[in-house]
């Protein structure tokens, strides 16, 4: 059988993608530093960490989080007034019998991500929905951190 090497497809070149990789790293290594050994499965199993982006209006909190293949049952989400915890486990697939994997860059495992929001939540009514792979997390700002436009008198 001939030996195969397994090398990652690489995107366009982009001179700022290395800076923002590696500050990836460093906040990946940094919240590992922050969570619990079972969260971040301490116990031999494989860990990963989905990809979160996070916006704001003036009337809520919107994250989005990359978890395509996780299925919706397999996700916990927490939140308390000003942060947001995320836990979950995306299934390995297994090598089926007559196939070999030639290239493999998926992650698997579970995966455990905690954010402090910049502003007041209120956690009850918090709304989620998975879209396509992509989980979405509406959380509304209290009323005392709402904005609202003051004029100069």
């Amino acid at each position: 059988m001939a030996r195969t090497e397994l090398v990652p497809a690489r995107r366009e070149f982009n001179p700022f993608r290395d800076i923002v990789d590696m500050e990836r790293s460093f906040n990946q290594m940094f919240e590992s530093f922050c969570t619990p050994p079972s969260a971040r499965g301490g116990n031999g199993e494989r860990v990963w960490l989905p990809e979160l982006d996070l916006q704001e209006t003036d009337e809520e909190l919107i994250v989005q989080a990359a978890v395509p293949g996780v299925d919706k049952k397999d996700i916990s989400i927490d939140v308390t007034e000003n942060t947001l915890s995320i836990r979950g486990e995306r299934k390995e697939v297994r090598e089926e019998k007559g196939k070999t994997w030639v290239q493999r860059e998926q992650d698997y495992g579970t995966f455990y991500r905690s954010i402090h929001l910049p502003a007041s939540v209120d956690a009850e009514r918090v709304k989620a929905m998975d879209k396509n792979g992509v989980l979405e997390i509406h959380l509304p700002k209290t009323e005392k951190t709402k904005a609202r436009h003051v004029v100069v008198e």
